[in-house]
């Protein structure tokens, strides 16, 4: 078989696997210590996720299912380029490879030793030696650092990383979203699925973070996809703290399973879509908006609803950012920027209730005293102001 038609393909075979599930019989987990899954950090001994995935894919009838284990603690990706190689050979009769590698590559980054672009390009060689097999590829993104990382806390970095890494699947690429889902769960999914020593540098998934792994990746090998198009990128032009009329917003989406439906993917301010320009593929997409004097209200609550095709959809209501506009006084309460204080902000201060500054779920205009927290306190001042206008 000529190398153009072996790579047309392994091309064919992952558009496929976006569609239909994975026939995995024998898998080859491969990438570092979040792979490995060694102890003190997997504090049940189970060897990390490959061996719970393994077992998961028996409950769900896939009896023969093996599941191999290759992480490598401490491994780097150029390092897992030139290992991949040998694993393949050991490994003649599996038919997939799930590549979760990137995490000690970060700090590295940071220093300027290595660029993010050759890291993303070293990833990437490493799926090609996969599909060049003819094997059955699984991506997937790394997980995020948790608070009390020593580097990249805020897991700048670590996104731009993600983000690389997404565009690569973008070329028809099953792609799995650990990071993704692990944002999602705010600081109590820190509390809850990583190893709690605060020595732990980058930070590793404790026993139930590996389960959730071992979940994540289950589903993709199934073709089970409950996952919303997710952000991987928003900017605003202008002020970094205000919104004015003639700002740009731009966001990006990616899409790990279905395709995205441009139709159904818009910007909201202040929870009223606006005429959305939206360009790309089904995988990628790109929004594009010039705010009008007419969407300025007392704030601006910049979201971003999008759904996939999958049956059914799944949709995705996300605030970007929050901003205030010049001039305009804004009620303690209002949530939504709308000038009025009503039910709807109740609802969405519930949304953000209980959440932290740097989570996910935290809203700056539901935090009524700024101290980093939605709370009783917001609660209260939200019910002060109930049915009052701004004037």
């Amino acid at each position: 078989m000529t190398a153009w038609i072996r790579y047309a393909a392994c091309m064919l075979a992952g558009s496929l696997a976006l569609l239909y599930p994975t026939v995995a019989q024998e898998i080859i987990a491969f990438g570092d210590s979040i792979t490995n899954g060694a102890e003190p950090f997997d504090e049940e001994n189970l060897g990390g996720y490959p061996t719970r995935l393994q077992a998961l894919l028996r409950e769900e009838g896939q009896t023969d299912a093996l599941v191999h284990n290759y992480g490598r603690g401490g491994e780097r990706v150029a390092q897992g380029l030139t290992r991949l190689d040998s694993v393949l050979d050991e490994e003649p009769t599996a038919d997939t490879v799930i590549l979760m590698e990137g995490t000690n590559d970060i700090d590295r980054i940071i220093s300027g030793e290595y660029s993010l672009e050759s890291v993303v390009s070293d990833f990437n060689s490493m799926g090609r030696k996969v599909m060049d097999k003819g094997l059955n590829l699984i991506q997937a993104s790394i997980i995020p650092r948790p608070p009390w990382a020593s580097s990249d806390s805020d897991n700048r970095v670590t996104f731009q990383y993600v983000v690389g890494v997404r565009d690569i699947g973008v070329s028809a690429r099953p792609m799995a979203e650990p990071y993704a889902i692990f944002t999602d769960l705010g600081r109590s999914g820190f509390n809850s699925y990583y190893y709690q020593n605060k020595s732990d540098p980058v930070g590793h998934p404790n026993a139930a973070g590996f389960e959730l792994l071992a979940e994540i990746f289950r589903d993709k090998i199934l073709g089970i996809d409950t996952l919303a198009p997710v952000n991987s990128g928003f900017t605003k032009s202008g002020s970094s703290s205000t919104l004015n009329a003639g700002n740009r917003l731009w966001a990006r989406l990616h899409e790990s399973g279905n395709s995205i439906r441009k139709g159904a993917t818009h910007f909201t301010i202040n929870g009223r879509e606006v005429p959305t320009n939206v360009s790309g593929s089904g995988r990628r997409v790109t929004l594009s908006y010039t705010v009008k004097k007419s969407d300025l209200e007392c704030a601006g609550r910049i979201a971003v609803r999008s759904e996939d095709d999958a049956s059914p959809p799944n949709i995705s209501n996300r605030v970007m950012a929050e901003y205030r506009v010049s001039g305009a006084k804004v009620l303690k309460g209002d949530v939504d920027g709308d000038c009025r204080v009503n039910g709807f902000d109740l609802s969405l201060l519930g949304l953000s209730f209980g959440s932290r500054r740097s989570e996910p779920r935290y809203s700056s205009l539901a935090d009524t005293n700024n101290d980093g927290s939605v709370d009783g306190d917001d609660l209260a001042r939200l019910a002060s102001n109930f049915g009052r206008t701004s004037s």
